[in-house]
C-alpha cells in the first residue's frame, strides 16, 4: 500500500515468494523505503532484488580479535561495534 512509511524485511529464514519479490521490488521503485536485515548467506531471492536497487551483498564476516562482550569464550567471539562512522547509504 502506497501509505506505509517503510517495509522492513528482517532476516527471511525462507526464501521469498515470487510475489513477495515482485511486490517489494514494485514498492521501492516507485519510491518506498525498504529496510532489509540480511545474514551473512541470504537467498538468491535477496540477493537479485537488493541488486536490482545497486546492493552487492558479500558473504564477509567482520571478527574484531581485539575486544570481546564480558563473558566470551575466546577472542572475537562476539564482535563488539563501537563506533559508527557517516556512510553515503545513510
Amino acid at each position: 500500500p502506497s501509505d506505509y512509511a517503510a517495509v522492513v524485511v528482517a532476516s527471511p529464514k525462507r526464501p521469498l515468494l515470487p510475489e513477495e519479490v515482485s511486490s517489494l521490488r514494485s514498492y521501492g521503485m516507485n519510491g518506498g523505503s525498504l529496510l532489509f536485515f540480511v545474514e551473512g548467506k541470504s537467498s538468491p531471492e535477496v540477493r537479485s532484488l537488493l541488486q536490482d536497487f545497486g546492493i552487492l551483498l558479500g558473504e564477509d564476516v567482520i571478527l574484531d580479535q581485539e575486544k570481546t562482550v564480558m563473558g566470551a569464550q575466546g577472542i572475537g567471539v562476539q564482535p563488539l561495534i563501537t563506533d559508527f562512522p557517516a556512510h553515503p547509504i545513510l
